[in-house]
């Protein structure tokens, strides 16, 4: 390469960062391509594809791809990190996310193999946008997370507008005081003459004071920025929807409607298929149906959602259906409100938008349409959420509805069979009231939590307080050999197979009008969740070898002790499965966890091998297991205390003599984890939370070498 021509290109490159993409583009055109080698062309077109992507111009698909070419066998890896990231630029703007995500990752990965953390920040911003446009909020979180994390302090710029990117979508998935606290953070180092920046600060704090009911306060922060806006097109439509959608929930709702228009109007003449007309068309609709003119609150919900589903805005397609629900309903089709509820408040469940969540929840609960049962649930979880972040307006407005039910329903009793579930502790105390709720809905719950830990005794619970006339069918997938699932679920018919020598039920059928625990769900193979969907969609199934289908009804629960949501991003498990199985997670807490409950739990052991004793008593031998970590839970503890009182003759004196000491548990406890670590003294000091010196010592106090 000349000198000279290097010396012009990268001072081209640099006006890039100035955003100077006019003129970036006047400079390329004026040089004579003659006069260029092949390297310097491929740096030229590099400049020239980030320009028009900037400007608004994608047709660049032949340059993009000549280029790409050029870079991918040489061995300029930061061109060709940057080709490929514009690349991706480039496929997110015509809509194709799957290549996108794609040659982002490439980008990234070339980055990092040459160390540039800003560039690997930079890309994963852009990766972030790729997974909200696909409705992962949490996934858009972490990533985000993740790109500040790799920015060098010094770079301020770049970390304000991350920082600020992440209070927006802290706001979105409803971790609205997170969102409070970050941009308070962020404000403290910001210039109010970097009007941007300051604009957004005003709208995001707008946005968090409307959803927290403080419209007075929401509002305040809206005239704020006015002065701002005179140049800013983009950001006086987002003033006017703010505007209106604080009117509406102030139920001002024909004011809401003409700050509305004003931002529809000035939307429409600059991007009429925008996100912007979506959410202001989906705000008219509300509007609309606030005054009752369901007519009206049809067409603009229809138009909205027109202008989503071709944008695959997944929050306000979920909006879109709530409005329609509510529509619906009005005009009495029970079965079709009672539909587009649960897609909205699946949709939502899937993206993770928390508030939009429970505030569907809300208005389905109060809609009508659900039995006591149904509808006490569906409060009870969105007051949960509210709860969580001191959402005091709507937690007025759940704690009234459930005054109004106290005269007409019946607080949940389990029956005199159902297994006892010992809850001390505030967070099992949470736990069986979760229980005994969701019980009367019909929702599917998903158990999670530690082996041992109780997800198998909760489920029988659920089903005994659930008043389900069916039976309680359970099934370990994990213990049942792949080749014989998909007949033990769903049955066949006499001969489907080699040594069918009769039809048999499955036992999914088995379960009909009762409960099917499906335990270990991470194992199930992929095609069987399929299959398993399928049930859960049509109520149907089908047996091997058979054409008939077979009216199914039942209560799915599910457990496991993985993360299932780590196992969906290695594409181990179909989040579509997992988001339908998962209407209600149910956590169960580890025994380190809730030490509360060990007293009570051991008084409850002994009186079932025959042995009483009081609480001072249960607490006596509890405290001789302080040490101990239970990594087999409940179950080991279970365990432990019926040895104790075998070896004691069941009785309570001699149970106490026995007891060991608190050495005798150290040693016990310490020789299990140096043998589960082999004999690695780091690890067992990191599981105990003690030094290395420590567990010497008492490897040498032990006598263990």
């Amino acid at each position: 390469m000349s000198t000279s021509r290097t010396t012009k290109l990268k001072s081209i490159d640099k006006l890039l960062s100035s955003k100077s993409y006019e003129e970036v583009i006047l400079k390329i055109n004026q040089l004579d391509i003659s006069e260029l080698s092949e390297e310097e062309i491929a740096y030229k077109d590099l400049l020239l594809i980030r320009a028009n992507l900037a400007i608004g111009n994608y047709d660049i698909a032949h340059l993009l791809s000549k280029t790409i070419k050029y870079y991918k066998f040489t061995n300029m890896h930061d061109k060709f990190a940057r080709i490929k990231f514009y690349n991706g630029l480039y496929l997110i703007y015509i809509g194709n996310l799957v290549d996108a995500k794609e040659s982002l990752t490439e980008s990234y990965i070339c980055y990092k193999r040459i160390d540039d953390k800003t560039g690997q920040a930079v890309v994963l911003s852009r990766l972030a946008e790729v997974q909200y446009i696909v409705g992962d909020v949490p996934s858009t979180i972490r990533l985000l997370e993740k790109s500040l994390n790799l920015l060098d302090n010094n770079d301020i710029k770049r970390i304000r507008g991350i920082k600020s990117n992440i209070a927006q979508f802290y706001i979105i998935s409803g971790r609205i005081n997170n969102a409070e606290c970050l941009l308070r953070e962020i404000a403290k180092s910001w210039s109010r003459s970097n009007n941007q920046f300051y604009i957004n600060y005003l709208m995001r704090l707008s946005t968090i004071y409307s959803l927290k009911g403080e419209y007075q306060e929401s509002r305040r922060y809206l005239s704020k920025s006015l002065p701002y806006l005179l140049d800013n097109t983009y950001e006086r439509v987002v003033y006017h929807e703010n505007l209106g959608w604080t009117l509406n929930l102030e139920k001002d709702y024909d004011q809401a409607i003409i700050e509305l228009q004003k931002g529809l109007r000035i939307a429409s003449e600059n991007s009429p298929s925008s996100t912007l007309v979506s959410q202001i068309k989906r705000r008219m609709a509300d509007s609309y149906l606030g005054l009752k003119d369901y007519p009206n609150s049809a067409k603009y919900a229809d138009e909205a959602l027109a202008v989503a589903e071709k944008l695959n805005e997944r929050v306000e397609i979920a909006e879109c259906w709530r409005i329609q629900a509510q529509i619906a309903n009005y005009h009495g089709e029970v079965d079709k409100a009672r539909g587009l509820f649960k897609q909205a408040i699946d949709m939502f469940k899937m993206i993770g938008t928390q508030y939009n969540l429970a505030s569907c929840r809300y208005i389905a609960a109060t809609s009508g349409l659900y039995h006591n049962g149904e509808r006490q649930a569906l409060l009870f979880l969105a007051r949960e959420y509210f709860a969580s972040e001191d959402v005091q307006h709507y937690i007025k407005k759940i704690d009234d509805e459930f005054k109004k039910n106290l005269q007409s329903s019946k607080p949940v009793k389990p029956p005199q069979n159902a297994p006892v579930v010992i809850a001390t502790s505030s967070e099992m105390k949470k736990v069986v009231e979760t229980a005994q709720v969701m019980s009367q809905a019909d929702m599917t719950i998903l158990l999670t939590g530690d082996t041992g830990t109780g997800k198998d005794l909760l489920a029988r619970y659920i089903h005994d307080c659930s008043g389900c006339k069916g039976e309680f069918i359970s099934v370990n997938i994990a213990g049942i050999p792949e080749s014989m699932i998909e007949g033990e679920l769903f049955g066949h018919r006499k001969g489907a197979f080699t040594g069918a020598s009769h039809a048999r039920a499955g036992l999914l059928e088995m379960a009909h009008n009762g409960t099917f625990y499906l335990n270990e769900v991470n194992s199930t193979p992929p095609a069987i969740q399929a299959k398993l969907l399928d049930v859960l969609e049509r109520r149907k199934v089908r047996r091997l070898g058979e054409n008939i289908w077979r009216d199914v009804s039942f209560r799915l629960i599910s457990a496991t002790n993985h993360d299932l949501e780590e196992l969906i991003r290695k594409n181990e498990f179909r989040a579509d499965f997992y988001h339908r199985i998962k209407q209600v997670e149910i956590a169960l807490s580890s025994l380190i966890e809730r030490p509360e409950d060990i007293p009570a739990l051991i008084q409850y052991f002994l009186s079932q091998v025959g042995l009483e004793c009081d609480e001072s008593q249960a607490q006596t031998i509890a405290s001789r297991f302080e040490s101990h970590l239970w990594p087999g839970n409940v179950r080991e503890l279970k365990a432990e205390i019926e040895k104790l009182a075998v070896l004691s003759g069941r009785n309570i004196n001699r149970l106490f003599a026995s007891l060991p000491t608190d050495d005798g548990y150290q040693k016990e406890q310490l020789l299990t984890l140096l043998e589960k670590y082999n004999w690695n003294r780091t690890r067992v000091a990191k599981e105990l939370g003690l030094t290395e010196g420590t567990i010497r010592h008492r490897i040498r106090k032990f006598k263990l070498l």
